[in-house]
């Protein structure tokens, strides 16, 4: 995860380039390049799910269309302690990539960039969606651990383990 809020967030700024319309931090609020950030945790973390489909399937009894990935192995852990610190890690070291991306963005290339607060990148409030060109605008909310294993623990005491899919390795 740091190498692809690294990649994200500052290599390309730092070491490329920057196109100026990637972000915008006044008026309508953005930052493609944190969005897409997120969108890669969120596969990451849930298998592919959305945010809406885990919310979704923790509010009701419907199964997830999907159990696979990362988030399949969640079910296994008992102590969810270990989990909220990993969302703490991400979300403090996601802020302080920002607050770097800033510093970056201002002094090579002349740019006033975003710095969403903590909590605003949890909730997603960072994105203003009608910056977005069509309807179906991703969800901005951060992924998150213990969020993904509430839905597998709930997940595996409803329907077992038996289709969950393991993550595909790359070998």
């Amino acid at each position: 995860m740091s190498r692809l809020i690294q990649v994200y967030l500052l290599h390309y700024p730092r070491k490329i380039g920057f196109e100026r319309s990637r972000c915008r931090a006044v008026g309508q609020t953005y930052d493609w390049d944190l969005l897409g950030l997120i969108l890669e945790l969120r596969g990451y973390l849930y298998g592919g799910l959305e945010e809406q489909e885990i919310d979704g399937f923790l509010k009701s009894s419907k199964k997830l269309h999907k159990m696979k990935g990362l988030m399949g192995f969640y079910a296994l852990l008992e102590d969810v302690e270990t989990l909220k610190q990993l969302d703490s890690w991400l979300i403090v070291n996601l802020h302080l990539a920002m607050k770097k991306r800033r510093k970056i963005l201002c002094e090579k290339h002349g740019k006033v960039a975003l710095v969403p607060s903590i909590e605003d990148l949890i909730t997603g409030r960072w994105l203003d969606k009608k910056a977005w060109d069509d309807e179906n605008c991703p969800d901005p909310k951060l992924p998150s651990f213990v969020r993904g294993w509430r839905a597998a623990r709930k997940y595996y005491y409803t329907f077992g383990l038996e289709s969950i899919e393991p993550p595909q390795y790359s070998y």
